[in-house]
């Protein structure tokens, strides 16, 4: 008898990875990006539905305008605690205690089709007009979803962070109007560059070369580049090392 797929083990899968408890709840909400990205229509029918209830209960009015603000900051825009402490102009343990906290409303909401209404405190909505805080007032009044961060947004974010001296989005608007390093090798012996191979020695040079994972600072070197080719004649493997620099466009 062939292999079916088994509809009811796929979907205690889910249910075991995700349960609906404050501990799943945030490890949803954590991987939704990747799950809402491999999803296509007719597929991963458990993740679908998991997914539409997270964003329903998101939708839901269970959590306070900044337990609103702090879980779209950190769970879709994806900024730390520390960010996102300093975007609301307020304290990182305070904004950890905001997420635990909408963590567990949004679990007993996944757990009840019928949510008590939580007593939403009055926060002064930030008078700067640039998008980051226009967006910010909209998704605690409700106006807009959590769950949906408009690029836009996500640009005037990393203009934000880079204006606050974060480096990385600092590095990363020098590339976008400058373009990314070029990684350039460097070959220690002129012949290495064009070798003279069969297209089976080619095949192993290329099996047994190793990349390197980190770009460094202008001309610096970032490592070594191993690759050994098989003497067809003697059997004997023959290996040697180029180094890698790095050259800024």
């Amino acid at each position: 008898m062939g292999k079916g797929a088994d509809i009811y083990s796929a979907s205690k899968r889910v249910d075991d990875e995700f349960p609906y408890e404050p501990v799943g709840v945030f490890r949803l909400l954590k991987e939704i990006h990747r799950l809402d990205a491999r999803l296509v229509p007719g597929a991963d029918y458990d993740t679908a539905v998991i997914i539409r209830d997270l964003k329903d209960a998101l939708d839901s009015p269970v959590l306070t305008v900044r337990q609103r603000q702090v879980v779209a900051l950190y769970f879709f825009a994806q900024i730390g605690e520390v960010a996102a402490a300093d975007l609301l102009n307020t304290a990182q343990p305070a904004v950890f205690r905001l997420i635990q906290d909408s963590v567990k409303r949004l679990a007993g909401a996944l757990k009840n089709p019928r949510p008590p209404k939580y007593y939403r405190y009055k926060v002064k909505p930030f008078e700067n007009r640039r998008p980051l805080f226009v967006w910010l007032n909209a998704v605690g009044s409700g106006a807009a979803p959590i769950y949906d961060v408009p690029r836009e947004v996500m640009d005037d974010i990393l203009l934000w962070m880079a204006e606050n001296g974060e480096e990385k989005s600092q590095e990363v608007l020098r590339q976008r109007r400058e373009g990314p390093p070029e990684v350039r090798t460097v070959y220690e012996n002129p012949e290495d560059e064009y070798p003279v191979l069969t297209p089976r020695q080619m095949q192993y040079r290329n099996a047994k070369e190793v990349s390197t994972a980190e770009v460094k600072p202008k001309f610096d070197a970032a490592g070594w580049k191993k690759s050994q080719v098989k003497d067809q004649k003697t059997g004997e493997w023959i290996g040697h090392k180029k180094k890698i620099y790095t050259f800024l466009r």
